[in-house]
């Protein structure tokens, strides 16, 4: 038995149900009420939880072998800069520790963890992509409480004979996507003129199939063992690539003019816009050769693949 937790959640959703397309039982768990596509698949047993109630965490992990947890209060972009460390760490930490706790007292061999590339920085310099082995560095309160959790864990792993492994993932698109990535999606359909065209810089993103295939991957692999292992598609784009993948996959036609990325942050800063620029006009990539080599792992799909299954798809409200 697997335990997923945030199971109604982006990645947790697609995760359990690639679990059983795969042969695994599933315990899935969440806050909201089960998921109508868990319905018509007997391999899995849903239940509700709070994740706050870290009292009734017995209950969830008999008879599992491994946890795959994903719950986690996120990182919301429109309150970015208002948010406090004690938002988090209820679940982020708290809830996190508590459950990897238990998972070790009840036997559970692994536990694998879904963290954020956050947790090593916003961006990186160029030609020095984040590595798991770097001095983290995170800059706001959501990457501050995945840190402490991965900390945590490792405590655990040290006291105990929980395996942990965490993995950091950068932005991870997909069916249903949300936040900017389906905004950049909304304007590309649109066709409005994008002054993106010189955008040159260069950013790691992982696809929801290659996720979840990473994190089942994760379960079993010797080598992952008490590990941080960095997650993307392997492949780096600038943000004007993006917008041309995205425009072809929607078959529209993408008008992009040049306008130098200096003077688009300058324009940002002015309208109070800083964050939003430096997610569209920075550099933030991951080493993947490491995790390629420790797990043998490389990602079976391509990024036009998985850009091609986030347009084409309804998944949009796949919780309702």
């Amino acid at each position: 038995m697997i335990l997923v937790t945030g199971a109604t959640g982006f990645v947790g959703i697609h995760l359990c149900l690639d679990l059983v397309a795969r042969g695994f039982r599933v315990r899935a768990t969440g806050r909201s009420a089960c998921p109508a596509v868990f319905v018509q698949h007997a391999a899995i047993e849903y239940v509700c939880f709070d994740a706050v109630r870290s009292d009734c965490i017995g209950r969830l992990l008999s008879g599992v072998e491994c946890v795959l947890h994903c719950a986690a209060r996120t990182h919301v972009m429109k309150t970015a800069g208002l948010e406090t460390q004690s938002i988090y760490n209820p679940v982020n930490v708290d809830f996190t520790v508590a459950l990897a706790s238990q998972a070790a007292a009840c036997g559970v061999k692994r536990f694998v963890f879904l963290s954020t590339i956050k947790v090593n920085g916003e961006s990186s310099e160029p030609g020095q992509p984040f590595r798991a082995v770097d001095t983290p560095h995170p800059s706001d309160p959501y990457a501050v409480s995945k840190l402490a959790a991965e900390q945590g864990l490792f405590k655990l792993a040290h006291e105990t004979s929980l395996e942990v492994v965490m993995i950091r993932a950068p932005i991870v698109y997909g069916p249903g996507v949300k936040g900017n990535f389906r905004s950049l999606i909304k304007l590309v359909k649109m066709g409005w003129p994008l002054p993106l065209g010189q955008v040159r810089n260069l950013r790691s993103l992982i696809g929801l199939s290659n996720l979840t295939d990473l994190m089942i991957c994760c379960m079993t692999a010797p080598a992952a063992k008490n590990s941080v292992i960095m997650a993307s598609d392997g492949r780096d784009i600038s943000t004007s690539e993006l917008l041309l993948l995205l425009a072809a996959a929607c078959q529209v036609k993408l008008r992009l003019f040049h306008v130098p990325a200096c003077i688009l942050f300058a324009c940002a800063r002015l309208l109070g816009k800083a964050t939003v620029a430096d997610r569209l006009l920075g550099s933030l990539q991951i080493d993947l050769e490491e995790t390629q080599q420790r797990l043998g792992w490389h990602p079976p799909y391509s990024v036009e693949t998985q850009i091609l299954q986030c347009i084409q798809s309804d998944w949009a409200d796949i919780k309702e």
